[in-house]
């Protein structure tokens, strides 16, 4: 486990608020880490940095579909973006 999955685990996933978690470069548009189990493909990556940089306004509004199924917009800020289903 790198350092920034042991990030995920102890300051997200250990709150039993979240249940998946990734962080992605946006530079470098690539997932760096994820949570155990949580695979994010790299054209799902590349949608989620368009929604990130591009459309956070919409996203807020309506949600995000990812890998196929909608997602809540609970929260969305210049750092990042939390989803419900």
């Amino acid at each position: 486990m790198n350092h920034l999955q042991a990030l995920l685990n102890d300051s997200l996933i250990r709150t039993k608020h979240v249940e998946n978690a990734a962080i992605i470069d946006i530079k470098e548009r690539k997932v760096c880490a994820s949570t155990f189990g949580f695979n994010v493909q790299p054209e799902n990556a590349l949608n989620l940095i368009y929604a990130f940089c591009e459309n956070l306004l919409q996203v807020r509004r309506g949600g995000l579909y990812f890998k196929e199924k909608y997602y809540k917009c609970v929260r969305a800020d210049e750092h990042s973006i939390y989803l419900q289903n």
